[in-house]
């Protein structure tokens, strides 16, 4: 599963997920809805991994 974010700015109901998104929701989806109101967010474990800047 990947992690998106919901960047819809009213609240939906996805049946076929269970869950009502809300702006800012992130949540762990087997792909994403396509309906442009989500969009991909890094792991929290990429994040770790990342080099950090002047590394």
């Amino acid at each position: 599963m990947a992690a998106y974010t919901y960047r819809g700015t009213e609240p939906r109901y996805y049946p076929g997920l269970g869950i009502e998104a809300v702006p800012g929701l992130s949540a762990d989806l087997d792909e994403d809805p396509g309906d442009g109101r989500w969009e991909p967010t890094r792991s929290k474990a990429a994040a770790k991994s990342a080099p950090k800047d002047g590394e």
